[in-house]
């Protein structure tokens, strides 16, 4: 495939200077070019995607003038701004008119995933080194996100079964539960930074997805069990229990869904070239991704309505200090593991420059 240069004679001729010398300073539309699978390094590969890829440019004017521009990661970076912005102001609604903290800590997590999310697929075709730096801090924000999103479901989603103290080690089991998924988080964010530099593989997407997906599994288990409660012994529960669980299938359903695609790469690995622009799985991963969190957020804000006055009448009731300070591993934790890939990065790649 030819790339599109998104110039003309007339355009070129305009800038040359006196005498028809070429003038050396160009306007950035000169330089935007979109190119096919060949013409790329191997690096920027994606599977089934045949054209439509950004030339490799150092230049962080393009790669923000990309996001306005037609190729293939256009849909990618506009399925996480979009997101973002209904994040952004949900944040600043619950700030000024809600004010629940723990609802803070998940909105501004939410909100740090899908925007890292949309730099990373803006900024990574600045260079394969600047590539891989994009997608561990996408990662880091998928590991906040999965910690606040933790932090929300220990403070008034859980069910009331866990909010007791553990025969064998006496400590609270919505402690417990929280800091285990602590622990999944930096977990997954190590796991998929270390696949970056592995052969791309269905063998490698699943480990990239499985490193977050278990801890999706881990905090989602007690409220399928609320699920379950509600349909097969609801004369055992008060209904303030079951509300959100129609949100909370939603997600559930949707977050499955994103993890196919992610997986699997249909429909393009099927129909190489067909959905290059349009269509392709990583677009369609992202919405799902997206509806999943909205939905997630649906459900929490009314399992708030609804238990948090009840919860917080139970002898443990959850703690902003150790929400806080299982966050701030995370963060902690994550800066430590980016050090240690950017500079095995740096090996790798001989020191480049961006």
């Amino acid at each position: 495939m030819r790339h599109h240069s998104f110039t003309s004679d007339d355009e070129n001729a305009s800038h040359r200077g006196p005498g028809g010398s070429r003038s050396s300073r160009k306007p950035i539309h000169d330089k935007l070019e979109i190119l096919s699978l060949s013409q790329v390094p191997p690096e920027f590969h994606e599977v089934g995607i045949l054209s439509g890829y950004r030339k490799p440019s150092a230049s962080l004017a393009l790669g923000i003038l990309s996001v306005f521009q037609i190729h293939n990661e256009t849909l990618n970076i506009w399925t996480q701004i979009i997101p973002t912005i209904y994040f952004v102001v949900e944040l600043v609604l619950n700030f000024f008119h809600v004010g629940e903290r723990f609802l803070l800590i998940y909105l501004i997590t939410a909100v740090t995933y899908l925007f890292t999310s949309s730099c990373a697929h803006t900024f990574s075709c600045l260079s394969p080194r600047a590539r891989h730096i994009c997608f561990f801090l996408d990662y880091i924000g998928i590991s906040l996100y999965s910690c606040g999103s933790t932090v929300c479901y220990y403070a008034f989603a859980l069910p009331v079964g866990l909010l007791r103290l553990s025969p064998i080690s006496g400590l609270n089991l919505s402690d417990i539960f929280l800091f285990i998924s602590t622990l999944f988080c930096i977990c997954g964010t190590y796991l998929s930074c270390k696949t970056r530099f592995w052969k791309p593989s269905i063998f490698r997407n699943i480990i990239r997805m499985g490193a977050f997906g278990i801890i999706l599994f881990y905090v989602g288990t007690p409220i399928l069990w609320r699920s379950y409660t509600c349909k097969y012994m609801a004369s055992e529960y008060e209904s303030s229990e079951c509300s959100s669980l129609y949100y909370w299938n939603l997600h559930f359903m949707s977050m499955l869904s994103a993890g196919f695609l992610f997986v699997s790469h249909f429909p393009e690995r099927l129909f190489p070239g067909r959905f290059d622009v349009f269509g392709h799985s990583h677009q369609i991963f992202h919405i799902f991704g997206a509806l999943g969190s909205i939905t997630q957020y649906y459900a929490l804000r009314i399992d708030l309505q609804e238990r948090n006055a009840k919860l917080r009448q139970m002898s443990h009731a959850p703690s902003i200090p150790l929400s806080l300070f299982c966050l701030g591993l995370v963060v902690f934790c994550n800066f430590i593991i980016f050090l240690k890939f950017y500079k095995r990065l740096g090996i790798i790649t001989g020191r480049k420059r961006l």
